[in-house]
């Protein structure tokens, strides 16, 4: 495999800062490789690599030593055209005193990954596919059949048969 056949690298300086319990967390966006194990390579496979979002911490370690936390892979977790959005994102909220209110790493994780699905529920190309479907436009052309005909939801209520 050669390096030129290979998508370039993205362009991010790590972004590292401290949580509030004192843990260091360090966050960088590269192109990693994936080496396949022994019964893998049986089977044909070959290293490659890939892009990702790696995040390292110090939390549950030896005292100034980071170790990965958490992998965000490209095209898995993340489409390649919103990692612009989720960096400005991480910029401006490890800049911002919101991370200052982050007492786990933990904690920050869970903001961090309820940010990458808003970022990505409001992309544009998110919701272009329900310019496609019909049931938007012709609820009939979905729902052929109308519900209400096999239950009593139309129907008054007999005074005699009233709830309890």
């Amino acid at each position: 495999m050669e390096t030129d056949d290979l998508p370039d690298e993205p362009d991010y300086d790590p972004i590292i800062v401290r949580l509030v319990n004192g843990h260091n967390v360090k966050i960088a966006v590269g192109k990693f490789w994936e080496i396949p194990t022994p019964e893998d390579r049986a089977f044909g496979a070959q290293p490659h690599s890939y892009n990702a979002i790696r995040i390292y911490c110090s939390e549950g370690t030896l005292p100034l030593r980071m170790v990965q936390q958490e992998e965000l892979r490209e095209g898995l977790e993340y489409e390649p055209p919103l990692l612009g959005d989720i960096w400005n994102w991480l910029v401006e909220h490890t800049s911002s005193r919101e991370w200052r209110e982050h007492d786990s790493f933990d904690e920050f994780l869970e903001t961090f990954t309820e940010a990458i699905e808003r970022i990505t529920a409001t992309a544009d190309d998110a919701v272009s596919h329900l310019e496609h479907l019909p049931e938007l436009v012709e609820p009939e052309a979905f729902d052929r059949v109308d519900d209400s005909v096999f239950n009593d939801q139309n129907e008054p209520i007999d005074s005699k048969e009233q709830p309890r």
